[in-house]
C-alpha cells in the first residue's frame, strides 16, 4: 500500500504573540546540581553574653630535677646532664562557679566552601496565568506530514513541489495543548552575585560537660655549684570542666561576595496548556515536496 507524504525541510516563522497563557500545573522531577561554590565569605558575629556555669578545675604538677656536670681540666673537658622524674603531685577539683566572658564582636573570613552534588525535590506549581507573551523566529526542520489521499476536485496528484511560499499571518482564536512529558532541561552554569544573610538566635546552650586541658610552660628552681648546677622544674597541666556553656543576643551578618551553580538538571511535565488569541506573523516556507512512499 501506498501512502503520500509532505515533507518540508524548514518553516520560518517571523514572530508570534500569545493575547494569554494558562497552564493548569508544572510537575518537576528531581532536580539534580552538579555542584555548588561559595567564595568571599565574610561573617560578622555580636554576642550578647557568654556564661561560663559550673566551672570545676583541678592541677596537676609534675616534678622534675636535672644535673649538669661540667668538668673542665686544661687538657680535658667533660660533661655530662641528666633527670630525675620526682613524680606528680594531683590537687583535687576546685569548684569556680559561674565566669563571663566577654565576646561582644567576632568575625571570620573563609576563601571558599564548596558543596558535594544534591538533589532537590521542587514542588509543583498550580494555576500558572501570564499575559501578552511573545515568540520570535521560530523554525521546524525536516517536518513530514501522512496525506493520504491527496486530490485536487477529484484528480490525483503523486507527487508536487512547491517553492517560496509566504503566508503574511495566522490568527487562531484558541489553542489548548494536553501535556508537554518528560522535558529536561540543563543548566550549565548559574552565577548568583553579592548577598547578604542576616541570623538572630536567642540562645545557645550546650547539651553535655565541656572538658579541656590548658598546659603551663615550666617554670624552675636553678641552683649553681663549682662543678655544675642543679634545677628543680615544675610542669603545671589544669584540668578545666565547664558543666554548661550559655551565650545570649547571638547577632550573625554574613556576606557572600561569589556563588557559582554547575550543571543543574530539571526534569519538566507541564499539564494542560492552553492560550488564546494567537497571531502568528509572516510564515515562510521555502520548499514543500508532496511524495509517493
Amino acid at each position: 500500500m501506498t501512502e503520500k507524504q509532505v515533507r518540508i525541510p524548514s518553516t520560518n516563522i517571523g514572530g508570534g504573540l500569545f493575547r494569554s497563557m494558562n497552564v493548569d500545573r508544572i510537575r518537576f522531577g528531581t532536580t539534580s546540581i552538579g555542584e555548588i561554590k561559595l567564595k568571599d565569605i565574610e561573617a560578622d558575629a555580636s554576642v550578647g553574653t557568654t556564661t561560663v556555669k559550673d566551672v570545676k578545675m583541678s592541677l596537676d604538677l609534675r616534678f622534675v630535677m636535672e644535673l649538669c656536670l661540667d668538668i673542665d681540666f686544661w687538657i680535658f673537658d667533660w660533661e655530662w646532664c641528666g633527670t630525675l622524674n620526682l613524680g606528680t603531685l594531683h590537687i583535687p577539683t576546685v569548684p569556680v562557679g559561674n565566669m563571663l566572658v566577654n565576646m561582644s564582636k567576632v568575625k571570620m573570613v573563609i576563601d571558599e566552601v564548596s558543596v558535594d552534588p544534591l538533589n532537590v525535590k521542587i514542588n509543583e506549581a498550580r494555576g500558572v496565568h501570564a499575559d501578552r507573551l511573545r515568540a520570535s523566529e521560530m523554525r521546524l526542520n525536516d517536518l513530514n506530514v501522512p496525506t493520504n489521499p491527496f486530490s485536487l476536485e477529484g484528480m490525483d496528484i503523486d507527487s508536487m513541489t512547491l517553492k517560496d511560499m509566504d503566508v503574511p499571518a495566522v490568527y487562531a482564536d484558541f489553542l489548548e495543548v494536553e501535556g508537554i512529558r518528560e522535558l529536561q532541561v540543563t543548566i550549565p552554569e548559574i552565577t548568583l552575585p553579592e548577598f547578604n544573610l542576616d541570623a538572630h538566635t536567642g540562645k545557645i546552650t550546650s547539651t553535655h560537660d565541656l572538658k579541656t586541658d590548658a598546659t603551663i610552660s615550666r617554670k624552675g628552681l636553678p641552683f649553681s655549684f663549682g662543678l655544675g648546677h642543679l634545677a628543680l622544674y615544675v610542669y603545671p597541666t589544669v584540668h578545666i570542666t565547664i558543666g554548661e556553656l550559655e551565650i545570649t543576643g547571638v547577632g550573625i551578618s554574613t556576606r557572600i561576595r561569589f556563588t557559582e551553580i554547575k550543571n543543574v538538571t530539571v526534569p519538566i511535565n507541564i499539564f494542560d496548556i492552553s492560550m488564546g488569541e494567537l497571531n502568528i506573523e509572516n510564515i515562510n516556507v521555502p520548499g514543500l515536496n508532496l511524495r509517493t512512499i
